[in-house]
């Protein structure tokens, strides 16, 4: 989901995230990330939409609407780009996937400044 696998491997440990791009070691077809349309330059609906593109690896829902991510702010900076602030939380407290859900929606979210040739 997401662009992205999760394997549970009990023997290594628990839970594995693998990329998209990475499909192949998994022998299935590399996913392309989902590209957002840039019509009205609009970067705090489109990071809510990468958002929506990260799910929790034990639960088939994405971030948002789990209401996992409660705060978004955009900060212009002198370089004119945006810095993102996001406050997200847990599913439950310890939950072992926290960081690797927190990097996947940074990835995700760096991608913007590609699409929009950055």
């Amino acid at each position: 989901m997401g662009g992205t696998y999760t394997l549970q491997v009990p023997a290594y440990g628990g839970l594995f995230r693998i990329a998209g791009k990475d499909a192949d070691a998994l022998g299935k077809t590399p996913e392309e990330a989902a590209a957002t349309a840039l019509s009205s330059g609009d970067i705090e609906a489109m990071v809510w939409e990468h958002l929506k593109t990260c799910f929790d690896p034990e639960i088939p829902v994405n971030i948002v609407d789990l209401g996992l991510v409660y705060a978004m702010e955009l900060t212009p900076q002198p370089d004119g780009t945006q810095k993102v602030d996001i406050k997200m939380t847990l599913t439950a407290q310890g939950c072992g996937m926290g960081a690797t859900i927190a990097i996947d929606a940074k990835q995700k979210i760096m991608t913007i400044a590609w699409n929009l040739g950055g």
